[in-house]
């Protein structure tokens, strides 16, 4: 089995790998299609068997993070910007947090298997 301090180091090192291309942040691409690259090529890769973790606050927290700095950078906004706080961000997208959506998912699995 194994242990939380893994499943850290593993989750770390799968967003590590999927952090966002630089070809997603250059401008001549609408953002709409930057969008559909990040939800089917970089989350796919940063969530790719997302069901077995155990999640907790410090995981899901981590999510939201990775998620925000994405999509500012799709945006492109400054990361540091105090004048684009992480809610500002999510609603400029419509879009909601990384570990809702992945509640949700988890839920709809859930219901698939029973």
């Amino acid at each position: 089995m194994l242990k939380q301090a893994d499943i850290d180091v593993d989750i770390r090192a799968r967003l590590g790998k999927a952090a966002t291309p630089s070809s997603m942040t250059s401008g001549s691409i609408s953002n709409t299609i930057k969008f559909s690259l990040y939800f089917s090529i970089v989350l796919s890769t940063a969530l790719h068997a997302y069901e077995t973790w155990k999640c907790t606050a410090r995981i899901r927290n981590t999510l939201d993070v990775f998620h925000r700095r994405c999509i500012q950078k799709i945006f492109g906004l400054n990361v540091a910007s105090p004048h684009y706080p992480g809610e500002e961000i999510m609603k400029r997208a419509a879009m909601h947090d990384l570990s809702e959506i992945l509640r949700t998912r988890r839920l709809r699995v859930a219901g698939h298997i029973l």
